[in-house]
């Protein structure tokens, strides 16, 4: 029997990202830079994604997107394999619709290295003067864990040009996912 031992992993995403608004159509571009440690392997990549969204009748809006269009992704490290492979490409189609402070969304996922999949999500936003209170809840079809399979759920804190989100989502035997951003507008 071999003995089990423990090894650190962590995953960073810096990403710099400018979109435009025309009229009715919205465009975006992203550049980032992927990082990824397992034990004394590591990784770097550069990628970048792009989407397009259109609004209709100041409610309803429809978005198709292009994610980790980029390079090969190959370890290095005492125990890292010689082999490389692709980020793991992702077309996104979806739509949301908002009304009062409820917005609804539904996307479907085409990744290049999995099936097919949806996700959908409701958000909820409380304002307190110039403070705005998102809450939101999701559920996604493509979840392989015993747990509260899919679902996830959120909040966050708007004032003015500065938005903090937070986001929980379980994985079964690995434990919760906590996803915290903060977003600066200029």
């Amino acid at each position: 029997m071999s003995a089990i031992r423990e090894f650190d992993a962590s995953d960073s995403v810096f990403t710099l990202a400018y979109a435009k608004e025309v009229g009715l159509i919205s465009a975006g571009l992203s550049v980032k830079m992927v990082r990824s440690t397992i034990d004394d392997a590591d990784m770097t990549a550069f990628a970048a994604d792009a989407g397009v969204m259109a609004g209709f009748a100041g409610t309803v809006n429809v978005a198709a997107v292009v994610q980790n269009i980029g390079t090969e992704v190959k370890y290095s490290g005492d125990d890292a394999g010689k082999e490389s492979d692709e980020l793991p490409r992702n077309i996104k189609l979806g739509i949301s619709c908002s009304f009062l402070n409820i917005t609804t969304s539904l996307d479907i996922n085409i990744p290049n290295d999995n099936r097919a999949n949806a996700s959908a999500g409701i958000e909820y936003i409380k304002s307190f003067g110039l403070l705005d209170i998102p809450l939101r809840i999701g559920y996604r079809t493509l979840n392989d864990f015993d747990c509260i399979d899919g679902l996830s759920a959120g909040c966050g804190v708007v004032f003015r040009d500065i938005n903090a989100d937070f986001a929980w989502i379980p994985f079964g035997e690995l434990g919760d996912t906590f996803r915290v951003s903060l977003i600066f507008g200029f």
